[in-house]
């Protein structure tokens, strides 16, 4: 089948690197792929050979300049790439770029699958957004979503049509991790350093717990607007010789291989990569229990991870120092969490469960 794939850019996110993956499993199998973007970002992931890219967004003298009148060019403009591609199906992911691809798809009679990849009130986020999700969505062949949770934010006609894919492991987060038992004292967090990732509330709940466990150590992954202040923040609380700031990093392997614990204090997570990554690499994780629910579904409370109420400081200390005191808990959690983890989200298994939606919505007769 011809696959035409749908996003913003490709830039390095953890959507972006999903529709990269399965662009290259896709060709693997004989298919034919292209992925269709609005625009070309800086430090990209970069596609195979075989895999097509072109461009939707017109250029800027075709736009009328209001903002009606932008709409209904870029609509078009992105109903001539999809009739030239002339795709047996479409894949879309996230937002306005899922709405876009249902009006054209629908006058083209060209089947579509969607997939929501962060929380749905934030990707449907003002009532426009949510009232064209409610009358296109149940058009779509498929509605891909990474939790049951994610789901239920929609009608039933909609989840009707819905499908529960996470994200697969890349192979180079599944090394073998030998019988060593972790020394216990290295501490990791990873993801943008912005409001949401609630930085400051690990860094504070470190330093209390750095009192009691003066070896220890908190490695911060990860670049964005509060880098500045989470700094400043470790000298007022007297623990910046035990915090360090690795800015944003193109590997995370030798990260987690230096690590033994990893915290995500995430208010909001759609399928937190790096979480999956930490625990395939036989971290003993402690995660937020976000409103989109994958750290539940990844996670068994107290036997493959520690979930915890959101902005909860006083219950991250507690777990931090259940895992700091006890290096054996720590490194049997670390391994549990493992191998629950490779195993449900087997790379294999996951693009197969993608291919299987996306033949069965070519499939379809529109």
């Amino acid at each position: 089948m011809k696959i035409l794939m749908y996003i913003g850019s490709l830039s390095r996110g953890g959507a972006e690197r999903v529709m990269c993956t399965l662009a290259e499993h896709l060709t693997g199998r004989g298919h034919s792929v292209v992925i269709a973007t609005i625009f070309r970002s800086e430090n990209e992931y970069t596609l195979p050979d075989n895999v097509k890219r072109v461009f939707t967004e017109p250029d800027p003298s075709m736009l009328p300049g209001s903002r009606p009148g932008n709409l209904k060019a870029r609509v078009e403009y992105l109903k001539k790439t999809f009739k030239d591609e002339a795709p047996d199906v479409v894949l879309s992911f996230m937002g306005k770029n899922n709405i876009m691809a249902l009006k054209v798809c629908t006058a083209l009679k060209i089947p579509c699958v969607v997939s929501v990849r962060a929380l749905p009130e934030l990707e449907y986020y003002n009532l426009p957004m949510r009232l064209s999700a409610r009358f296109l969505f149940p058009k779509a062949s498929a509605v891909v979503f990474q939790t049951e949770r994610a789901s239920l934010f929609f009608s039933s006609s909609v989840r009707r049509k819905a499908v529960n894919i996470k994200n697969p492991i890349a192979p180079e987060f599944t090394p073998d991790l030998g019988e060593t038992v972790s020394s216990g004292m290295r501490i990791l967090t990873a993801g943008r350093l912005d409001e949401n990732k609630e930085t400051a509330l690990i860094i504070k709940a470190f330093a209390n717990v750095n009192k009691n466990f003066p070896g220890s150590r908190l490695t911060v992954c990860g670049d964005g607007p509060l880098r500045e202040e989470l700094i400043s923040l470790t000298e007022d609380l007297g623990v910046k010789d035990f915090v360090s700031f690795a800015g944003s990093v193109p590997d995370m392997v030798p990260f987690y291989t230096d690590a033994d614990i990893f915290v995500l204090m995430s208010d909001t997570e759609g399928m937190p990569n790096a979480l999956i990554e930490a625990m395939s690499m036989g971290l003993a994780c402690i995660s937020t229990d976000c409103p989109a629910g994958a750290p539940a579904e990844l996670m068994e409370d107290g036997r493959t991870g520690y979930l915890i109420p959101l902005k909860d400081v006083n219950a991250l200390e507690d777990r931090l120092e259940k895992l700091l005191s006890d290096k054996e808990h720590a490194s049997g959690m670390g391994r549990a969490a493992s191998e629950s983890v490779r195993k449900m989200l087997d790379k294999d298994l996951i693009l197969k469960q993608w291919e299987d939606v996306l033949l069965k919505a070519a499939s379809e007769t529109h």
